[in-house]
């Protein structure tokens, strides 16, 4: 399945599926409510690995991808929006979840990118993030220059998140840090934050 982003068509490399899968499986045991923000929710995918009862909203600047979910999942609300931009600051408030899967190393700056989701999460709900690591940054393109992961640019053009920067971002922006994994042979992450 493609897409076009900035006129460059997208296309699922044969192992974009078990990523999304490894990616979506880990990320989804860290939801602690019902009502669940995913930004950068493509198609809906982590529908699959959440509760039937979850009030969701997904958006998504593609908007064929956010009119495959709506087709797919028309119980659940999508919208075809830039994350980073003020349109965010008008979707509704009180979210005990936010997803933010392979999402967050694709801002132009994380700091107030967390700053500006914070006021959309009530008080103990939980920023759930992955993101590639820099040790995957070879192989990632090596994948998709032979098929065997998303050819996206965006996906491989080295804003890479360290832990460390993680880090800082919650100190400055009143998180508490839930957890810290590697997984994929530590060439993903995971960090789940809680909103103080």
């Amino acid at each position: 399945m493609g897409h076009d982003h900035d006129n460059h068509k997208i296309r699922d490399g044969l192992l974009s599926g078990y990523l999304r899968y490894a990616r979506l499986s880990l990320a989804t045991r860290y939801v602690i409510g019902s009502k669940i923000l995913d930004i950068g929710c493509d198609r809906g995918y982590s529908l699959a690995y959440l509760s039937d009862n979850v009030e969701y909203v997904g958006i998504d600047s593609c908007q064929e991808a956010v009119h495959a979910a709506m087709a797919k999942y028309p119980q659940h609300k999508f919208m075809a929006m830039v994350a980073d931009d003020d349109a965010i600051d008008e979707l509704p408030t009180e979210f005990d979840d936010i997803l933010l899967i392979a999402v967050l190393e694709h801002m132009e700056d994380s700091t107030v990118f967390l700053r500006k989701i914070k006021k959309l999460l009530k008080t103990g709900g939980r920023v759930i993030i992955t993101s590639p690591s820099s040790r995957s940054h070879g192989l990632l393109v090596f994948l998709a220059k032979i098929g065997l992961a998303r050819n996206d640019k965006h996906e491989h053009e080295g804003n890479y998140l360290e832990h460390k920067d993680i880090m800082k971002l919650i100190n400055k922006e009143d998180y508490s840090l839930v957890t810290h994994k590697l997984f994929q042979g530590g060439m993903n992450q995971l960090w789940v934050l809680e909103k103080n």
